[in-house]
């Protein structure tokens, strides 16, 4: 049985690779998944203002301080279960999980089709930053929650995420 469990891992992983992929492929390296990629960081002219108060309420809540007190929650849920190796997993999950981002954000190719003069001097908006941090966080919730509630901690983290 957890030979099957394994090759069922490595299957969901390898679509998840594949998944990444085909967006980067799309969003970040044709002209019409940047316009599509423009569109959605900057809403339309109609209702950006609208659009922008809901944007930067949501990102300007994933500031550093609310992201190490979410931290600070998982290790300190992880701690008090007696948990000490779990807890350093899920710092190193959150850690690993950040980290590959900015990796590819830095790393991936971004041709420059002229389409958003500002995101051309940026760079990558793809992978997000903000939503890598929220979904390692949850997932690292539910890592170290206890087993009876784990399906509430995952419902509600994949809301946060």
């Amino acid at each position: 049985m957890k030979i099957g469990v394994a090759l069922w891992l490595v299957l969901v992983g390898a679509a998840d690779v594949v998944g990444v992929v085909a967006l980067w492929r799309f969003f970040v390296r044709t002209a019409h998944g940047q316009e599509i990629d423009t569109i959605a960081l900057t809403g339309n002219s109609i209702g950006q203002q609208r659009v922008s108060i809901i944007t930067d309420t949501v990102l300007n809540t994933m500031s550093v301080v609310s992201i190490a007190a979410a931290i600070a929650a998982v290790v300190f849920i992880a701690l008090l279960r007696g948990r000490v190796g779990l807890a350093l997993v899920a710092l190193l999950f959150i850690a690993g999980a950040n980290v590959t981002t900015q990796v590819l954000k830095i790393g991936l190719y971004r041709p420059i089709y002229g389409i958003d003069k500002v995101r051309d001097h940026v760079g990558n908006s793809f992978p997000s930053g903000h939503t890598t941090a929220a979904a390692a966080v949850a997932v690292a919730l539910v890592f170290v929650l206890p087993s009876r509630v784990r399906g509430v901690g995952a419902v509600l983290g994949a809301a946060f995420a």
